[in-house]
């Protein structure tokens, strides 16, 4: 039975009958969806135009509103990260790692635990090799990236700081079947990053990303985290690589929001600044990145949109120790665990009772304490 809802022009089918897999007990709950169509609907009329400046998780709003109306009967999974190291070459002073002592810090994964929880996958779209530490640091990366892509359909990507191995090996990844790579580089300004990144040797850096851009073009990103210590110069990062010519290669260069609940570097913009930078960047990039072949995205957690959180729905976090979570800020299994894969497959714990009750009290608007101070988490907004 496919029941449908219109959200602004768009027609929105729900299926209720799907006996292959778990019915949630509130699978149809109207008041559930009226409320979230409602959600959905505001934020397409404030942001569906920004279309071609905002980087949202999945196809907007069709694919994500099914994902999240059908969570009790829907199953297909556009992406995951699996946590190869918990270990880092540097030590950033906003890190979770950087902060704090737990039991899986300075880990990594074996190649057997990774194997097991690559042949429970269900097809998946993306798959991610990396999380709260360099993804580089576990020397069988590219094991890894051989296994997933000999076993799976998906596109494989890392993200790193490009710093801790030689380029050679970087080049070894691509051969082997690697599809991206996501570089972190929140300045190149020495002074800067010492605040941001402790550990950046900028000009090796630079150098770096212009190696691998050049001889990979579209296959290299880079990711920027905006606090109030580096706001000011985004420009300026722009400028300094559209100088060498080299930003028409990237893929994107993505633009997102410090969030740093824990308050560990005393940096995070306010809800009301993020809103502004925003507003203002992607004035920024209409006017004049576009037009020299700049691909800049900003993050949709600089507008902290008032729908539920939709990292649960249709990507999952694998820690270091085989943990699943519901997302990529959850990276301690104390904080928040779905099951472990080490005893169990990926669709028992991705279809648990803990974490069908997980997405069912964030429709309801109740979110666990691992969420506080994620922009996702509508009750800390601060305006």
């Amino acid at each position: 039975m496919n029941k449908q809802y219109l959200v602004g022009k768009v027609v929105v089918r729900m299926n209720t009958a799907n006996p292959s897999l778990p019915k949630s007990d509130f699978a149809n709950e109207a008041g559930i969806h009226t409320r979230v169509l409602k959600q959905f609907d505001d934020f397409e009329k404030l942001y569906g135009r920004d279309k071609d400046v905002m980087l949202f998780p999945y196809r907007y709003p069709v694919e994500t509103i099914n994902r999240v109306l059908n969570y009790g009967n829907y199953f297909p999974i556009d992406s995951l990260h699996i946590e190869t190291t918990t270990r880092c070459n540097l030590k950033c002073p906003g890190c979770f790692r950087t902060g704090n002592e737990y039991d899986s810090k300075n880990r990594s994964m074996t190649m057997c635990d990774f194997e097991r929880i690559v042949d429970s996958l269900p097809p998946v779209k993306n798959i991610g090799l990396q999380g709260i530490g360099e993804s580089t640091m576990n020397r069988d990366l590219p094991a890894m990236v051989r296994y997933a892509k000999e076993n799976t359909k998906a596109k494989l990507s890392i993200i790193t700081n490009a710093l801790a191995k030689p380029l050679e090996y970087y080049e070894e990844l691509f051969e082997i079947g690697l599809d991206n790579i996501v570089i972190s580089v929140d300045s190149l300004n020495q002074e800067t990053s010492n605040r941001l990144r402790t550990g950046t040797n900028v000009d090796r850096l630079k150098d770096n990303i212009i190696f691998l851009a050049d001889k990979y073009p579209k296959k290299i990103s880079l990711n920027t985290v905006v606090s109030k210590i580096n706001e000011k110069e985004i420009g300026d990062l722009f400028l300094e690589l559209i100088e060498t010519g080299i930003h028409k290669n990237f893929l994107s260069h993505q633009l997102q929001p410090l969030i740093d609940p824990p308050n560990y570097t005393n940096s995070e913009m306010s809800a009301s600044d993020q809103r502004c930078f925003y507003e203002s960047m992607k004035e920024q990039i209409r006017g004049y990145y576009k037009k020299i072949d700049y691909n800049i995205k900003l993050h949709f957690h600089f507008v902290r949109p008032n729908i539920p959180c939709i990292q649960a729905f249709g990507t999952s976090y694998f820690t270091v120790d085989s943990h699943l979570t519901p997302c990529c800020s959850i990276v301690d299994k104390n904080d928040y665990s779905f099951g472990n894969l080490s005893g169990g497959n990926f669709s028992n714990s991705y279809l648990s009772e803990n974490a069908l009750n997980f997405r069912k009290q964030i429709l309801h608007g109740i979110y666990p304490q691992a969420c506080k101070g994620c922009p996702s988490n509508q009750t800390e907004n601060d305006g």
